[in-house]
């Protein structure tokens, strides 16, 4: 699954795009109202599997996600100041040149079936 953020015109919500492709079961795109803050933006790629894991456990409505750089660990926490959970996550590398600057091969995970839009909406 690919996360892209997007920076609107002013007045207008920022977005997160998501974008998951199964060979099988093809290709969906989401785009959700996000705030975005920070000048960079970053495009990752995330395993489907382990961001379901994730979101099973903080089962809430808002979440915070903090990405440094496409190669950088991302923190994943509820957007509540009340709750405690921490999880972090590698992102997978998508491009040769991300390869050779990771300390090691990942390959871009297909989303499963059971892992699909459904657990991410």
């Amino acid at each position: 699954m690919t996360l892209r953020g997007q920076e609107t015109q002013e007045g207008e919500p920022n977005t997160v795009t998501l974008q998951a492709t199964a060979e099988e079961l093809g290709t969906n795109v989401s785009v959700i109202p996000a705030t975005i803050s920070g000048d960079d933006q970053h495009e990752i790629c995330l395993n489907t599997r382990y961001l379901a894991d994730v979101l099973a456990v903080l089962d809430m409505p808002e979440m915070a996600l903090e990405v440094v750089s496409p190669l950088r660990p991302i923190e994943i926490t509820p957007a509540l100041a009340s709750t405690q959970y921490h999880y972090v996550m590698m992102p997978l590398s998508t491009r040769a040149s991300d390869t050779a600057q990771s300390t090691s091969r990942l390959q871009r995970a297909q989303v499963p079936e059971e892992h699909g839009s459904a657990a991410l909406t």
